[in-house]
């Protein structure tokens, strides 16, 4: 529907996305607001991974600083931009696989173990059903 309008004419193909689609159908406003939104997403996970992989690092290697850490890993996700989109996706089915390869590693470890934590006061179905006992549940599900 947004293709057939005049304001399409003037526009590639390639270049049609959600700023787009929001100037087609709020105006220069819409636009406006969709392309600060898309930056604050951009820019709040670019933080959040970074932050995360220099916890992540220094749990695995004490012995390395959570600053250095995330440096490293900025410098690595930055040189992630020059590697040709063919190249990527199979980095990322690389990365989905070892992603479950984990998931049942993970499993397989909690089957395994002899006794479980018992984190809350009382034990069966209604030990979920309390909020104070939500956060917890949350984490280890």
């Amino acid at each position: 529907l947004a293709s057939r309008s005049p304001a399409a004419e003037d526009v590639p193909r390639r270049g049609r996305d959600f700023a787009f689609l929001a100037h087609i159908g709020f105006g220069g406003r819409g636009r406006a607001l969709i392309g600060a939104v898309t930056s604050m997403e951009i820019w709040f996970a670019l933080v959040t991974f970074v932050v995360m992989n220099g916890v992540n690092v220094a749990l695995v290697f004490p012995e390395v600083s959570c600053g250095l850490a995330s440096g490293v890993s900025s410098i690595i996700a930055a040189s992630m931009v020059f590697i040709p989109m063919r190249i990527f996706s199979y980095l990322s089915a690389v990365a989905s696989m070892a992603l479950a390869i984990a998931a049942v590693a993970l499993v397989c470890a909690a089957l395994t173990m002899d006794e479980w934590a018992n984190p809350y006061e009382m034990l069966g179905d209604s030990a979920l059903v309390q909020l104070q006992n939500v956060p917890r549940s949350v984490g280890i599900i």
